[in-house]
């Protein structure tokens, strides 16, 4: 059973972004079922994939924030370094542990990316609208490349 289930609701109206978060859902519900499973070697995997997968939208959402001179681009990657120390000391503990101890620990895990997911994406919705803005400002107006005049 998945323990989040992605809605429209959800979507903060950058496709980009929205896409990952979907999928940063979807580990998250594989993480869910790893501990289910109490697979050991599958909750690693799923940690591992978490923090990758988490660590490069982070960049990418750092890296359109900045491009669209969002203000508080600063405030929002501290927030991002916090959550990824955050995972990475869980992610000790889980490496260190033993079995039984590291379904606890996934448990812990999973309960906090559940939460965080949803905070995550709602903090989102307060720079998506400005970012959208930039983006259609910067391609209002501009001529189509010869690429895309062959396809129009």
């Amino acid at each position: 059973m998945e323990l989040l289930k992605w809605t429209r609701g959800l979507n903060i109206g950058v496709a980009v972004i929205d896409e990952q978060h979907q999928y940063i859902t979807e580990c998250i519900n594989r993480l869910h079922k790893a501990i289910e499973d109490e697979n050991r070697g599958a909750i690693d995997a799923s940690f591992d994939e978490i923090i990758d997968y988490t660590v490069t939208h982070f960049g990418f959402e750092e890296n359109l924030q900045a491009q669209a001179g969002y203000e508080f681009c600063t405030a929002h990657r501290r927030a991002h370094m916090l959550f990824v120390k955050r995972v990475g000391v869980f992610k000790q503990q889980f490496d260190a542990s033993k079995d039984e101890e590291s379904i606890e620990i996934g448990q812990e895990v999973l309960q906090m990316l559940r939460r965080w997911i949803i905070n995550h994406i709602q903090q989102e919705e307060d720079y998506s609208d400005f970012v959208l803005m930039r983006m259609n400002e910067r391609t209002v107006g501009k001529p189509k490349g010869w690429m895309s005049r062959l396809f129009n």
